[in-house]
């Protein structure tokens, strides 16, 4: 088992004019599940791949444990891959798939049989070992990609968006199978995925990147409930939070966001945070959640209303996502099912005053 320790790590490719990766440092705490997640090209594969060996790094280092792995090959560096495309051996059956690492290290064969066997039981395939991979569905053959790391004992798993390929019922169940597996055999993860989703239900902490730049780096409901800037904020959840552009006045008994069609006053706990932004450009951020419909909260947050049309509505069964007008973009609010609108509805909505999101609108930094 190991940490593994990025410092000013970097990458440029030849023929590129900018850096890939931009001096991130981090530290991944022995049998963390960390989570590197990000829009395409943010940099977050590179820095796997850079991990592993695979990639060449520009500048910086990569220890694991107390070693420095710069040079060191990637087949001893003591980690184990599993890649979005499974990389399997459609030759050879699945025990053979999974043996194949250790033959070629030359491992007896009594501990061959012993590890394979284990991690078949593990991943639940003890029945597939005389298959051959081409007879298996998807999950079994991501199944059997795991297993392939498993059998190595590796210090580190690295995992590059390994369930992209599988449907969505698929997906959430391989989630699942994933999570146990990393209770269960108590190891370093580090997980790369696009899908946010994925990345909120699997990882002890978060890091989200963009343009190479580790931008917050969190447990997921920190990054949720206090995202560090309007990137992270729009990126982490689903639907993602809503967006108001405005400035803030002060009008001696009160602070209030001021935007195109509304006004909203801020409450008590965050004036002092807020006063800083006071006549600067802004954006008033809201999670649909928090976007309340009804008169009890009219009542209970006087001046926090909106008087908006309904555009749309989305039912999902155990909730509705409602898009609203406003005199800029829509709004997107969750609502309970049994709220019954319809397009051209006129509804008045309220903000939760607690639950609001300052953000710079030249740097995108939150206030709070």
């Amino acid at each position: 088992m190991a940490q593994v320790k990025l410092k000013d790590l970097a990458k440029k490719y030849p023929n590129g004019d900018q850096l890939a990766v931009k001096g991130i440092n981090l530290d991944i705490e022995d049998k963390e599940f960390l989570v590197l997640v990000g829009p395409s090209g943010c940099g977050k594969t590179t820095t796997l791949r850079m991990v592993a060996g695979l990639e060449e790094i520009t500048s910086g280092e990569i220890w694991i444990g107390d070693r420095l792995v710069n040079e060191v090959e990637p087949k001893d560096r003591d980690i184990a891959m599993v890649f979005q495309n499974y990389a399997l051996y459609p030759h050879m059956n699945v025990y053979e798939n999974l043996a194949f690492g250790l033959r070629l290290r030359r491992f007896p064969r009594a501990e061959i049989d012993r590890r394979v066997k284990e991690a078949a039981e593990i991943l639940s395939i003890g029945g597939l070992l005389k298959r051959k991979t081409k007879e298996l569905s998807g999950g079994q053959k991501q199944r059997v990609a795991l297993g392939r790391a498993i059998v190595r004992n590796p210090a580190v798993f690295l995992m590059d968006e390994p369930l992209s390929n599988l449907d969505a019922k698929l997906r959430v169940q391989m989630r699942t199978e994933i999570s146990k597996l990393h209770q269960r055999v108590a190891t370093t993860f580090i997980y790369v995925t696009h899908d946010q989703v994925e990345a909120m239900t699997m990882g002890h902490r978060i890091v989200v990147m963009e343009n190479g730049v580790i931008m917050q780096a969190a447990s997921p409901q920190e990054i949720y409930d206090h995202p560090r800037n309007k990137f992270v904020a729009g990126f982490i959840g689903s639907p993602p939070m809503n967006f108001m552009q405005g400035t803030l006045e002060d009008s001696g008994s009160a602070l209030e966001f001021v935007g195109t069609g509304c006004r909203f006053r801020m409450v008590e706990a965050f004036v002092n945070e807020a006063k800083a932004a006071v006549g600067r450009e802004l954006f008033l951020g809201v999670r649909p959640e928090d976007i309340i419909v009804g008169a009890e909260a009219e009542q209970r947050y006087p001046g926090m209303q909106y008087r908006t049309q309904v555009e749309l509505v989305e039912p999902l069964g155990a909730e509705q996502h409602v898009l609203l007008s406003t005199d800029t973009d829509p709004i997107v609010a969750r609502c309970n099912p049994s709220l019954r609108v319809r397009p051209g509805d006129n509804l008045t909505v309220t903000l939760l005053p607690e639950k609001l999101h300052i953000f710079d609108g030249e740097t995108g930094e939150s206030y709070f």
